[in-house]
C-alpha cells in the first residue's frame, strides 16, 4: 500500500513540475521597459506591465508575447506591423483627431505584411481623425489596427470593450485596403477568428468628401479586397453612421467591396457570426451582419438579434434602408466609355441557416428579413427565417416601399436590358413569421418582395413557409411574390399560413401581388397551399389586363389550394425541416499544454487510485 502511494505522489510531483515547465519562461526576451525592445524583428515576452505614450516608429516584424500582462497607451505603440502579438490587455486611450488625416490603432496604425494578433484585449477607446486621407484611403481607426494595406493577416480571440470613433472606425480593424490593387489572395488577405466588440462604433461626425465613412462592429471597411473571412464573430455594441457622413454601418463589417466584374478574385465569408447590437445608418446601408457585400459573399449560420434601423432627426424619419443580415449585396452595372454597361453576373451571395430576429426599420424604399436590397448574380437563401418585425420607419406613409420578409429588392436597370445577364433569386425551406408592414402605398411579399423580371432574372420559391402577418395600406401584397414580372416565377410546394390585413380598398392581395406578365401565363406555380380566409383575394394582379385575375377558386387548385388552418399546419409539417436550426454545440476539441498535462495527471491517479482499490479487496 504505501508502495504505491509513493508511486502515486512521484507521478503527481512529475506532473506538477511538467504543468510548471509548459507554462514557464517564453520564448525571447525578456522585457520590462520599452527601451528593452531594440530589435523590430526580435522576440520577446513582457515580464511586467508596460506604458507607451509615443508611437515607435519603426515596422515591427518579430513576435510579442504578453506573457498575461497590460500596455498601457496614449499613442499606437508602432508605426507599422507585421510580426505576432498575443496574450495581451491594452489600456489607456488614444486620440489623433487634431492630427493630420491618417490611420490609428492600439498596436499599430497600418500592418504591411503578413501578421498574427491572437489573444489580445482593447480596453482603451481609440479615437481617430474623421475624414478621408485622400481620394484613395479613409481613414481607418480601430481597436487594435487603423489600416491592414498589405499581408496575410490573422486576429483570432480578440475582443474590443472601447468606444473606437473614427472615419472608418472598427472594434478590431478600421480598414482593409488592398493599395496596389493586387487581387492576388495570396498575398493579401484577412482573417477574423472569434473576435469580440461590445464597445460603441460611432463614424456620425466624419465628414465625407469624396468618400463616405464606415462602422463596423469588428472591421469598418474593406476596399478592393480579394479575401475576407469571420468566423465565430459577435457584435453587442451600438455601430452607427450619421447622414451627413452618409455612410454604411454593419455588426461584423460595414462595407467589402472588389472589383465585381470578376468573382474569383474576391469572396467574403461569415460563418457563426452574432450580432446583437443596435445598428444604424441614416443615409446608408445598416445591417445586423453586413451593410452592404459587394462582393461574393457567403453566410453561413448567421445570427441578427439586434435592432437594425435608419434612426431619426427629431421627427423626421432619415434615408438609410436596412436588412437583418445585410442590408444590400452584389455590386450595379458600370458604365463602359462608349456607353454600354458592364453587368455584374458574376457576383453572387449565399446564405444557409441564418436568421433574423430584430426588428428592422428602413427609412428608404427597401427592407428584408435576410437581405435588403441585391444587384447583381444569382442569390439563393436556403433554411434561413426571419421573426423580426420588418417596416418602413416613419409616421409619414412613402410610397413604393418594398419590405420583404426574407428577401426585399433586386433591380439593376441596366441589367434588365442585357439577356446575358443571369440572376436568379431563390428561397428554399426559408421561413418568414414576422409582421410586415410598409406604411403608405407599398409592395410586400412574405417570401420575396421584388424581382423585376424576364427570361434571365426571376424569383424561385420552394417549400418555405409564411405564418406572419401583412399589413397594407395601399399597394400589392403576397404571402409569396410581391412583384415579379415574369411568368419564369417559380412557386413550389409553399404553405401561406398567415394573413394579409388591408386598411384601403385600392390594395390587392394576390399569390403574385403585381406583375407586368400575362396574369394567366403562370405556370410554374404548382402544388402550394394556402389557408382559408387569409386576406388573398386574386391569383395576380396583372399589369397588361389592366386588373386582377379572377379571384382564387376552383380553376387554380393544381397551383394553389385553400385549406382549412389545421391542413396548413399538416401542410407545413409535411415539409419536413425547414427555416433555422441553431447549430449543435462541436465537441471540445483535444486537451493542448496545460490542459493536456492535467487532464494526463488526472488519467493518471484515476488509474492508480483504482488499483489501489483492488489491492485493498484483495487484501
Amino acid at each position: 500500500m504505501r508502495k504505491t502511494l509513493a508511486v502515486l505522489l512521484s507521478v503527481l510531483m512529475v506532473a506538477s513540475l511538467a504543468v510548471v515547465g509548459i507554462s514557464a519562461a517564453p520564448e525571447g526576451k525578456a522585457v520590462n521597459a520599452i527601451a528593452d525592445i531594440t530589435d523590430p524583428a526580435g522576440t520577446y515576452y513582457l515580464n511586467a506591465d508596460l506604458a507607451i505614450s509615443a508611437t515607435i516608429p519603426v515596422k515591427f516584424t518579430g513576435t510579442i508575447d504578453g506573457n498575461g500582462h497590460k500596455i498601457t497607451v496614449s499613442a499606437p505603440c508602432f508605426t507599422e506591423f507585421a510580426g505576432t502579438v498575443k496574450n495581451l490587455t491594452i489600456e489607456g486611450s488614444v486620440d489623433t483627431s487634431a492630427q493630420d488625416p491618417g490611420h490609428t490603432g492600439t498596436i499599430a496604425q497600418t500592418v504591411t505584411g503578413n501578421a498574427t494578433f491572437e489573444n489580445i484585449t482593447n480596453k482603451a477607446p481609440v479615437k481617430g481623425t474623421m475624414t478621408q486621407i485622400d481620394k484613395t484611403y479613409r481613414a481607418g481607426t480601430g481597436g487594435l489596427v487603423g489600416a491592414v494595406l498589405s499581408g496575410v493577416v490573422t486576429f483570432k480571440d480578440c475582443v474590443n470593450t472601447a468606444d473606437i470613433t473614427g472615419h472608418a472606425a472598427g472594434g478590431i480593424v478600421g480598414s482593409c485596403d488592398d493599395k496596389d490593387s493586387t487581387y492576388d489572395k495570396s498575398l493579401f488577405a484577412a482573417t477574423f477568428i472569434n473576435c469580440k466588440n461590445s464597445g460603441h462604433i460611432n463614424a456620425t461626425d466624419s465628414v465625407k468628401v469624396d468618400n463616405n465613412s464606415a462602422a463596423g462592429g469588428i472591421l469598418g471597411i474593406a476596399n478592393k479586397f480579394p479575401s475576407l473571412t469571420f468566423q465565430g464573430c459577435e457584435n453587442s455594441g451600438k455601430v452607427e453612421s450619421d447622414k451627413a457622413s452618409g455612410g454604411p454601418a454593419g455588426g461584423i463589417v460595414a462595407y467589402v467591396y472588389t472589383n465585381f466584374q470578376v468573382d474569383e478574385k474576391g469572396k467574403a465569408t461569415f460563418t457563426d457570426c452574432k450580432n446583437s447590437g443596435e445598428v444604424i445608418s441614416a443615409d446608408s446601408q445598416a445591417g445586423g451582419i453586413t451593410g452592404w457585400a459587394r462582393i461574393c459573399s457567403e453566410f453561413t449560420n448567421c445570427v441578427n438579434t439586434g435592432y437594425i434601423h435608419s434612426g431619426k432627426n427629431g421627427s423626421d424619419v432619415l434615408n438609410g434602408y436596412c436588412g437583418g443580415i445585410a442590408c444590400r449585396t452584389g455590386a450595379e452595372s458600370v458604365k463602359n466609355s462608349d456607353g454600354t454597361y458592364t453587368t455584374p453576373n458574376k457576383v453572387s451571395t449565399v446564405m444557409t441557416n441564418c436568421l433574423n430576429s430584430g426588428k428592422v426599420e428602413s427609412g428608404r424604399d427597401q427592407a428584408g428579413g435576410m437581405i435588403a436590397y441585391h444587384n447583381g448574380g444569382d442569390v439563393t437563401l436556403t433554411n434561413c427565417t426571419n421573426s423580426g418585425r420588418i417596416s418602413y420607419y416613419g409616421e409619414k406613409p412613402k410610397n413604393n416601399v418594398k419590405i420583404g420578409g426574407v428577401f426585399g429588392d433586386h433591380g439593376d436597370s441596366h441589367a434588365r436590358a442585357d439577356n446575358n445577364f443571369t440572376s436568379v433569386i431563390s428561397c428554399i425551406k426559408c421561413v418568414n413569421s414576422g409582421e410586415l408592414v410598409p406604411y403608405g402605398s407599398g409592395n410586400v411579399g412574405a417570401i420575396i418582395e421584388y424581382v423585376w423580371g424576364n427570361d434571365f432574372q426571376y424569383p424561385v420559391i420552394k417549400d418555405c413557409v409564411n405564418t406572419g402577418t401583412i399589413k397594407v395600406d395601399s399597394g400589392f401584397a403576397s404571402q409569396f411574390v410581391g412583384y415579379s414580372n415574369t411568368v419564369s416565377a417559380i412557386v413550389e410546394n409553399s404553405v401561406a399560413a398567415g394573413k394579409i390585413e388591408k386598411s384601403d380598398n385600392t390594395s390587392f392581395r394576390a399569390i403574385i401581388g403585381y406583375s407586368n406578365a400575362d396574369g394567366n401565363g403562370f405556370t410554374a406555380i404548382t402544388g402550394n397551399t394556402i389557408v382559408e380566409n387569409d386576406g388573398t383575394e386574386y391569383f395576380c394582379y396583372s399589369k397588361t389586363e389592366g386588373k386582377p385575375t379572377p379571384a382564387l377558386d376552383a380553376t387554380f387548385a393544381s397551383q394553389v389550394k385553400i385549406a382549412s388552418a389545421a391542413d396548413a399546419q399538416a401542410a407545413v409539417k409535411a415539409l419536413g425541416q425547414i427555416g433555422y436550426v441553431a447549430p449543435q454545440s462541436t465537441n471540445p476539441s483535444q486537451p493542448t499544454g496545460d490542459a493536456a498535462v492535467w487532464a494526463v495527471v488526472i488519467a493518471a491517479v484515476s488509474l492508480l487510485g483504482m488499483g489501489v482499490a483492488l489491492k485493498a479487496r484483495k487484501a
